[in-house]
């Protein structure tokens, strides 16, 4: 018998005041000291304050005379129980402790008194009043909650179960877990205890785990008693998510422009926000997302733009997605090539008056501040060379006063920039002449008839006065 008091420290107060009562009732004094009646003294005593149900009580009674005794006392032992008084002949007992088992008493839980009567030639002399308690057998429950739980791959999850003190004394109960498929494990803290107690169960599930609801036993057991209960463990997979990329290789030229298609979707109940970047590009090229973050399922377009000076030759960035304290990532390759340069258009036009040549042209594609030459071949052969800048439509013009007199050529030239090659326009010929004296003799002419003119009316007025 296990958890059992020997002194009376042991009893509740219940049990305490009880006592008090049967002692002032039966005008006893405590246990052990003997009651005094004709010379005989009587002791009593139990081994324990406390049994349980259907276990004997052994009961010790020690006789004492102060006179010669012909043979040994007989020994009657009375028992007050919760059903009723009952009697048993226990045997001799002598002047020392004669301890005697009685195993049909404690059958009914609850209080008890027993009062010893030794008989000594033909009297009967009695002991004080032992009292002791009948307690239930040990019995206990168990539970579990919650009763589903629900655990990702790579994860956990717990459950808390509970043994519960029913009746009797507590004793260290332990605990068990079947039905928990391969590739889980399992821990109880504690795994052990004496009810009324709570443990933690933890789940642990694996790489590799199956998936799928299954049903736990859970099992607390003391000798060869169990208590079970059952939960429902459901495995799903393990809460993440996954990044696609297309097309996985890409060639831009400097200056130009690539673009990717990015899909993100949730594996399990992943519900994160993904957030993507990019790492590895060359020096000048920058990246754009279209959906930078999301909760997968999401789509982004990623538009990689180089500058005209981002260094030529194969790179392989990382199209990163993070989420959820995991990344990951989609490889791509991309090809920096050299710029091809567009073709471009010089076209001009001259026309010579009075020993003046204008010359207009136009840069085609229009390139503002375009600094073109002008390149004017006399009829000896010398060159003579002139510069302008474009306008922003492209276009410009110079006038030139060229000598001598004669056909001349002239040709536009430009020699291109980071995006446009060179070119050089057509030559164009145009004839410088001599200014005509025409007009010039006209107005001498002009100039004599008005001076003729005055000579001729002031003569005329000179002799008229005469």
């Amino acid at each position: 018998m296990t958890g059992k008091a020997s002194s009376l420290t042991k009893f509740s107060l219940t049990f305490v005041l009880l006592f008090s009562l049967l002692t002032s009732l039966a005008g006893s004094v405590p246990i052990g000291e003997a009651q005094k009646v004709g010379g005989v003294n009587v002791d009593i005593g139990t081994d324990s304050v406390e049994y349980d149900v259907g276990e004997p009580v052994t009961v010790q009674v020690r006789v004492r005379a102060t006179f010669p005794l012909d043979s040994p006392p007989m020994i009657r032992l009375r028992f007050n129980t919760p059903t009723g008084p009952f009697e048993v002949d226990a045997g001799s007992g002598g002047s020392d402790w004669v301890a005697y088992t009685v195993t049909e008493v404690t059958a009914t839980p609850g209080y008890y008194s027993v009062v010893a009567e030794a008989i000594i030639r033909e009297g009967r002399y009695y002991s004080d009043r032992a009292l002791f308690r009948v307690v239930p057998q040990f019995d206990f429950g168990i539970a579990i909650s919650p009763s589903t739980q629900t655990v990702s791959i790579t994860e956990r999850t717990s459950y808390s179960v509970t043994v519960n003190l029913v009746s009797g004394h507590t004793e260290p109960v332990f605990l068990s877990l079947s039905g928990l498929p391969d590739g889980l494990s399992y821990g109880f803290s504690p795994k052990a205890g004496s009810p009324t107690f709570t443990s933690t169960l933890t789940i642990d599930a694996h790489t590799g785990s199956p998936l799928g609801s299954f049903t736990l036993t859970v099992a607390a057991s003391v000798g060869g008693e169990s208590r079970t209960t059952t939960a429902v463990l459901t495995v799903h997979e393990a809460a993440d998510f996954t990044v696609s990329v297309s097309p996985h290789q890409a060639s831009l030229s400097q200056g130009g422009s690539t673009t990717f298609y990015i899909d993100v979707n949730p594996v399990g109940d992943f519900d994160k926000v993904v957030t993507l970047t990019v790492a590895g590009l060359p020096s000048g090229a920058s990246p754009g997302f279209t959906v930078p973050s999301g909760k997968p399922p999401f789509s982004s377009t990623l538009t990689v733009t180089a500058s005209p000076n981002t260094p030529e030759g194969s790179y392989t960035p990382s199209i990163d997605a993070t989420g959820r304290d995991r990344t990951h990532t989609g490889r791509i390759s991309l090809n920096i090539e050299k710029r091809q340069k567009q073709s471009s258009l010089l076209s001009i036009s001259a026309s010579a008056h009075e020993g003046k040549v204008t010359v207009a042209g136009v840069l085609t594609p229009a390139v503002a501040q375009a600094r073109i030459t002008l390149n004017y071949k006399s009829p000896d052969g010398t060159t003579i060379t002139r510069e302008q800048v474009t306008r922003t439509d492209g276009g410009f013009t110079d006038t030139y006063s060229p000598s001598p007199t004669g056909d001349w050529t002239v040709t536009a030239s430009w020699p291109g920039n980071d995006q446009y090659e060179a070119t050089t326009s057509q030559p164009v010929t145009f004839t410088v002449q001599k200014p005509t004296s025409d007009g010039l003799n006209m107005t001498y002419l002009l100039l004599v008839a008005v001076i003729i003119l005055a000579a001729a009316v002031i003569l005329a007025l000179t002799r008229k006065r005469k």
